[in-house]
């Protein structure tokens, strides 16, 4: 047998043998979940590496571990709660629910010390009636909306900063803002969330060449989610670690949105 062909032989040998003995399969996606929605948000880090861990528990020689990220301190705000709040406030215009996107202007506002002056549920209130008197809310708000809704909401807090949409490169950017010290706010395509970090994970693991004992093959691969405050059951808990879920950054779609703060007070 001539060398080149010989070559080529071990080289498909090779590539058989990294791919039948460890066959993951790894989704994001949860069973019988759209992708790209509000139930793909896990709402801890033990429940993200139990679905890293569950697709690549068969595999040899396996680890996990966090391979990079940072996180901004923020608290979360129950969604809830703060319709609640509306529903009994004398200010209120109508009965709301789906409010998602309100809440995660709040967080940002607040984020950014605006509204210090004010309760979680005053300043809610407040911008509530921002997206109803403007028609941002309809039993729920339009993505293209929140730069609008966070722009107002800003203003009404004596602030110059302003919303900005955007649709590019969204987790880099989300890195670039968390790296700055800034939050900003996540959409998927149907729930509203403050980014407020990013976390990476790395897989390692080994094949064997032709089930040959010693003879290893490593092979890695990274998996980044968003940090969020979500709004949800967890929001009212005084335990850090349970302020936080995470969301794949993976299901980042057409249907996503960040809006980021820009502008500057003197």
């Amino acid at each position: 047998m001539r060398k080149s062909k010989l070559i080529f032989v071990t080289f498909v040998l090779i590539l058989l043998s990294t791919t039948v003995v460890c066959a993951t399969g790894f989704s994001y996606v949860q069973s019988n979940v759209a992708q790209g929605t509000s139930s793909d948000v896990l709402q801890s880090l033990g429940s993200v590496v139990d679905q890293i861990y569950g697709s690549y528990k068969s595999c040899l020689g396996l680890t996990i571990n966090i391979a990079g990220g940072k996180r901004l301190n923020s608290p979360n705000v129950s969604q809830s709660l703060m319709n609640e709040a509306y529903n009994n406030s004398s200010k209120k215009i109508v009965t709301v629910t789906g409010t998602c996107s309100e809440v995660a202007v709040l967080m940002l506002v607040k984020s950014y010390g605006f509204a210090s002056t004010y309760t979680n549920e005053a300043a809610f209130i407040e911008i509530m009636n921002i997206a109803i008197d403007n028609n941002y809310w309809k039993n729920g708000t339009a993505v293209s909306n929140i730069d609008n809704l966070a722009t107002k909401s800003f203003t009404h807090f004596l602030s110059k900063k302003r919303g900005n949409n955007d649709i590019l490169n969204m987790y880099n950017t989300i890195k670039s803002e968390v790296d700055e010290g800034k939050t900003s706010v996540f959409s998927c395509s149907n729930h509203s969330m403050l980014a407020v970090g990013y976390i990476s994970f790395e897989v390692s693991y080994y094949t064997l060449f032709l089930n040959i004992k010693n003879w290893k093959i490593w092979h890695s691969a990274t998996f980044d989610y968003i940090i969020v405050n979500d709004g949800w059951s967890t929001a009212t808990t005084d335990i850090d670690s349970l302020q936080y879920s995470y969301y794949p950054a993976s299901l980042i779609n057409v249907y996503s949105r960040l809006t980021k703060v820009t502008g500057y007070d003197s």
